[in-house]
C-alpha cells in the first residue's frame, strides 16, 4: 500500500506540472457539448488548458470519486451538490 501511494504521489506531481503551450486552444477546436444530452452539468472552460466546455457527471451518494484525487487532469465527474469526496473511503459523502 505504501508503494502504491508513493507511485500515485509521483504521478500526481508530474501531471500537475504540465504547462499549456502557446496557441494550444486555437490548434485544438472544441467538440460540441449539448446540455440536452449531457448526463450531468455543462461547465465552461473544463477541459485541458481551460479551452472548452465539458459535460461533468454528477456522482451520487457513496459513488466512487477516485478521479477527484488525480490532480492535473480535468475531471469528467464530481460529487453532486451537497456531497464531497471523502479521501479515506474515496466515495461521495454528505457535507459535514
Amino acid at each position: 500500500l505504501a508503494c502504491a501511494t508513493m507511485v500515485l504521489a509521483a504521478l500526481v506531481a508530474n501531471v500537475d506540472c504540465i504547462v499549456c503551450p502557446d496557441g494550444y486552444c486555437q490548434q485544438n477546436p472544441c467538440k460540441p457539448v449539448d446540455e440536452a444530452t449531457c448526463n450531468g452539468i455543462v461547465q465552461p472552460n473544463a477541459t485541458f488548458c481551460a479551452c472548452c466546455p465539458a459535460c461533468i457527471k454528477q456522482l451520487g451518494l457513496n459513488e466512487s470519486c477516485f478521479q477527484d484525487l488525480i490532480m492535473g487532469v480535468p475531471p469528467t465527474a464530481e460529487c453532486a451538490k451537497g456531497l464531497r469526496c471523502d479521501f479515506d473511503t474515496v466515495t461521495c459523502v454528505p457535507l459535514a
